[in-house]
C-alpha cells in the first residue's frame, strides 16, 4: 500500500525527520541485541539478518571508536538523572492525540498525562515519578477556576504549561512532536531569548501559581481546624451522653427504691403509747373540771 501526501518544503521536512528517527531506533535496536556484551571480533563476524556485511562493519567501527564510547558513557550517566521521562515507548505522540476520544485537539497538559501516567482498571492513576504528578497537579490548579482567586484572570492550557514546565528550547516544543519548532508553535519571533514580553508573561504566570498554591495552602489548614473542631465536638457530645447515661441510671435506682419501700406493710401501734395519750386525755379533763 502507498501514500500520498502534497509534496512541500515543509512535508519533505517532516518526513526527513521521521526517516531518520525510524533510522536512528534501528541502529539503536542492532546494537543493543547484536553489539552489546560481545567482544568487537564477535560482533563483526555475526551480521545480523537483512543486513549488509560491509555496513555492520562500519557500525561496529564506530561503536568501537573512543569517541562513541565517551559519548555511550556521558549518555548512560545523563539517563541516571532524568525524570519525567516518557512512558509510551515507540507509540508517538501524533499516535496518541488520534487516540485522544474527545472529539478534539488535546492541549499540551493533556498529551503530558497520556504521555506519563497510565490508568488502572481500578480508576486510580499510576505516574512515571513524583515530579510528574506534582508539576500536572500544578497546571490543573492554575486552570480549575474554583481553585484561581477571585480577581485572578483565567489562565489557558498552553499558559499554565509554559509557566509550570518552563520555556522550550531552541530546536524542541515539549508535548507537540518532532515536527514542531519554535516558529511553528509561537509563530515568528516566540520563542527567541529577546522575547521580553514572552519572559514577562511566565513571570506573571508563575506568580499567579505560587499564589494558587498559598491559596490551597490556606484552604488546606483552615480545613484541618475545622475537622479539629468537630472533633472537640463530638467529643464534647460523648461526655454529655455518658452524663445523661448516669443520670438515668441513678434515677432507674431511686425508682426501684421507692418502690421496694412502698411496697413494705405498714407497722401496727403500740398499746402503751395509745394508754400514754388517753391518760394524757382525761388528765386535760380533769383539768378543766377543777376550773
Amino acid at each position: 500500500m502507498w501514500f500520498c501526501w502534497d509534496r512541500t518544503p515543509q512535508t519533505d521536512k517532516e518526513m526527513l525527520q521521521h526517516m531518520t528517527s525510524m533510522h536512528k531506533g534501528w541502529r539503536g535496536m542492532l546494537k543493543s541485541k547484536h553489539y552489546k556484551g560481545k567482544t568487537f571480533e564477535d560482533a563483526v563476524a555475526f551480521v545480523p539478518p537483512g543486513v549488509d556485511p560491509s555496513d555492520w562493519q562500519t557500525m561496529c567501527q564506530k561503536w568501537n571508536s573512543r569517541e562513541e564510547q565517551d559519548i555511550a558513557e556521558r549518555n548512560k550517566q545523563n539517563r541516571t538523572h532524568q525524570n519525567m521521562t516518557y512512558r509510551r515507548g515507540c507509540t508517538s505522540i501524533y499516535q496518541l492525540k488520534d487516540d485522544f476520544t474527545h472529539q478534539r485537539e488535546p492541549d499540551r497538559i493533556e498529551v503530558f498525562k497520556m504521555g506519563r501516567c497510565k490508568d488502572l482498571p481500578d480508576g486510580t492513576h499510576r505516574w512515571v515519578d513524583d515530579e510528574s504528578r506534582d508539576r500536572f497537579e500544578k497546571m490543573t490548579q492554575m486552570t480549575t477556576p474554583s481553585l484561581q482567586s477571585d480577581d485572578a484572570a483565567p489562565v489557558l492550557a498552553e499558559d499554565a504549561f509554559i509557566a509550570v514546565m518552563g520555556r522550550d528550547r531552541p530546536g524542541r516544543v515539549r508535548c507537540v512532536g518532532k515536527a514542531e519548532t519554535l516558529r511553528t508553535w509561537y509563530g515568528r519571533g516566540e520563542g527567541s531569548s529577546s522575547s521580553g514580553g514572552y519572559h514577562t508573561q511566565v513571570q506573571q504566570l508563575q506568580q499567579q501559581l505560587q499564589d494558587q498554591n498559598k491559596k490551597v495552602e490556606e484552604l488546606c489548614a483552615e480545613r484541618s481546624r475545622d475537622r479539629q473542631e468537630l472533633q472537640d465536638l463530638c467529643a464534647e457530645r460523648s461526655r454529655d451522653r455518658q452524663e445523661l447515661q448516669d443520670l438515668h441510671s441513678q434515677m432507674s435506682e431511686m425508682r426501684a427504691f421507692m418502690q421496694q419501700y412502698a411496697a413494705q406493710p405498714s407497722q401496727p401501734s403500740r398499746p402503751g403509747r395509745e394508754l400514754e395519750c388517753e391518760e394524757s386525755d382525761e388528765s386535760a379533763d380533769d383539768y378543766d373540771d377543777d376550773d
